[in-house]
């Protein structure tokens, strides 16, 4: 059986074997053998084993690459020209656009507004919104092409992109959020 998917822990989870493929034109890049027994644990045991977490940096190393090298073309022809992203330890991501448009980001604002797969289910699953998460931080921050950014956060989710309209949006809806929170009488 054949199974396409774009998250790495699950293609571990459910396959013997997984194949990256490269970027434009796709073919493939790596076959990895996952030699994880079966029947398999939960998949919550099974992520904190060393071979799991092995074959996972293997996998992100080779998408990664892949990503760079694909990137590389894009980024020539001036794929992200007019963007720049800050981040320090304040826990605020800041992007400034090419119309000089600057967005601040709280880390924990992003990562309750990821649009991953993964936690649209869990939203869809919860009527209540999560809670703001201040003491999350993002521990790295990979180019998506030209396309936005893939954030990844201090709890371990890496699934999240943020196309450029969707950062651009947070920030404004951020913004609205402060200065809500400014105008509130104590």
């Amino acid at each position: 059986m054949l199974f396409i998917t774009h998250g790495i822990e699950e293609a571990i989870f459910l396959s013997d074997r997984v194949y990256v493929m490269t970027a434009r034109p796709g073919r493939i890049k790596a076959e990895i053998d996952i030699p994880l027994p079966r029947p398999r644990p939960r998949m919550a045991e099974m992520m904190s084993s060393p071979q799991f977490t092995q074959i996972l940096h293997k996998l992100r190393n080779l998408i990664r690459e892949e990503s760079l090298t694909a990137m590389g073309t894009e980024l020539d022809a001036g794929g992200l020209d007019g963007f720049a992203t800050e981040v320090g330890s304040s826990g605020v991501l800041q992007i400034t656009g090419s119309d000089a448009i600057t967005s601040h980001l709280p880390h924990g604002w992003l990562r309750t507004h990821c649009r991953c797969a993964g936690c649209q289910q869990q939203a869809r699953r919860s009527e209540a919104t999560p809670p703001l998460a201040d003491n999350l931080r993002l521990s790295d921050i990979r180019p998506v092409a030209d396309k936005g950014l893939n954030l990844v956060f201090s709890d371990g989710h890496d699934r999240g992109i943020y196309p450029w309209p969707h950062l651009r949006e947070l920030g404004e809806l951020a913004a609205a959020a402060a200065t809500a929170r400014a105008d509130t009488p104590v």
